[in-house]
């Protein structure tokens, strides 16, 4: 069945040259993207001022997401990394665990 997929993809997608070429149509990728500091419209006084006001940190995270002008073209994986980054950054977490008395008296 892989095999027939691959063989009508190279049949249909074939460029001007009749050189086979693999491009999938509808699928979003990052190679158009240029990483020159000017997608987000937030500076960074911005950012630092809602962290001075004690803004939750999920409330960031959305707004620089909202205010990334490349955010809604990058693919999936992309946004999900660009997320976990944002959250690690200015989400802080703890882990409360609960210890034996022995070792709290150690």
């Amino acid at each position: 069945k892989t095999d027939d997929i691959t063989t009508a993809e190279r049949e249909s997608t074939k460029d001007s040259d009749n050189n086979p070429s693999k491009e999938i149509i509808g699928v979003i990728d990052n190679r158009n993207l240029i990483d020159d500091n000017t997608s987000q419209t937030l500076t960074q006084t911005q950012v630092h001022t809602l962290l001075s006001t004690q803004t939750p940190g999920s409330t960031i995270v959305a707004a620089l997401i909202s205010n990334s002008s490349t955010f809604s073209s990058k693919t999936a994986f992309s946004q999900a990394k660009y997320v976990k980054r944002k959250q690690l950054k200015y989400q802080p977490r703890c882990r409360i665990v609960r210890i034996p008395p022995a070792t709290l008296c150690s």
